[in-house]
């Protein structure tokens, strides 16, 4: 009887021990789980750029975005007086005056969707867009937006320009 007692509360003691380790195994095992689900820092910045996009990109979408709405995109192209193109990709508008500018100026310039947007309204104010793939491209990787053309591409836009003069000058002499 003893014996029997006593194994009793050995078996129910040894029951005891195991529902306590399994609860707290449980929890450990749960707790571990859920941190190990858990995306680190890096996972969530990636993750972020992946379904936003660049964080970068989209500051440039949105001043992009601000400057067409503005109108000063538009207004510098009107203040142009030629455009120069990449067939698709590129349109960098120039601007020059004898008197107030004697230095061809990059006024504007623009790649992909803002290049297109250029076009158009150069083509809606009659302003000639000229197409030169060289010179489009120097233009738009090695002069920023406001500054002076540099010396080593002051051929090919004088060049452009006298083209440009001519043209206007024809145009202007035939009509009335």
């Amino acid at each position: 009887l003893v014996v029997s007692s006593l194994i009793k509360w050995l078996w129910v003691g040894v029951m005891a021990f195991y529902i306590v380790v399994g609860i707290l195994d449980y929890s450990f095992q749960y707790y571990k789980i859920r941190k190990d689900l858990k995306m680190s820092k890096d996972d969530v910045k990636q993750e972020h750029k992946d379904l936003e996009g660049d964080p970068q990109m989209k500051t440039r979408r949105r001043e992009m975005q601000s400057e067409i709405q503005s109108g000063s995109l538009a207004q510098s192209v009107k203040q142009s007086v030629a455009v120069v193109r990449n067939p698709t990709h590129i349109a960098v508008c120039l601007g020059y005056h004898p008197t107030d500018m004697p230095i061809p100026r990059v006024l504007e310039k623009g790649s992909d969707a803002q290049a297109n947007y250029i076009v158009n309204i150069a083509e809606r104010n009659c302003i000639p867009v000229v197409e030169n793939v060289e010179l489009a491209r120097s233009l738009f990787f090695e002069v920023e937006r406001g500054d002076k053309i540099p010396e080593t591409l002051f051929e090919p836009v004088a060049a452009l320009l006298r083209m440009v003069m001519k043209i206007d000058y024809a145009h202007s002499t035939e009509t009335p």
